[in-house]
């Protein structure tokens, strides 16, 4: 299988293991340290969804290797970019009431954020494909 079909398979893989595989629960506590179950899960969801489908459709040799570098590096954007997002609210509201009432989806930089979130998944993505198929 060419490189360009194995990153369609991985992007579709990451969308399904991201979003459709993502409970709002899941997706509100993946970022908080005192709860690190939620991240493992999520984790090993994005695992499983990119690993099952190279092994499925491609026999690819490297699909372990390919999928648990892509869930680890995807586990470490999803910490560092919601906690990130998460120091920027608390930044921008005074009191801790209004930090619990915070709306996140009328806020601007919630979407900034999933728009960063999800090109470093797929530049991650890329890279891993290409330096493990052709490095």
């Amino acid at each position: 299988m060419i490189y360009y079909e194995l990153l369609l398979i991985l992007f579709l893989s990451h969308f399904i293991g991201d979003f459709l595989l993502q409970p709002r629960k899941m997706a509100i506590n993946k970022s908080n340290l005192a709860k690190p179950i939620y991240l493992l899960r999520h984790t090993f969801t994005i695992w499983i969804t990119a690993y099952i489908p190279l092994i499925f459709f491609t026999h690819h040799t490297d699909a372990m290797e390919i999928s648990l570098l892509i869930a680890m590096l995807h586990g470490v954007i999803d910490s560092c970019s919601w906690n990130f997002y998460k120091v920027s609210v608390r930044k921008r509201t005074i009191t801790e009431t209004q930090y619990h009432n915070f709306k996140y989806y009328e806020d601007h930089w919630f979407y900034v954020t999933i728009g960063a979130d999800q090109l470093l998944h797929s530049l991650t993505i890329i890279f891993v494909l290409y330096n493990v198929s052709v490095g």
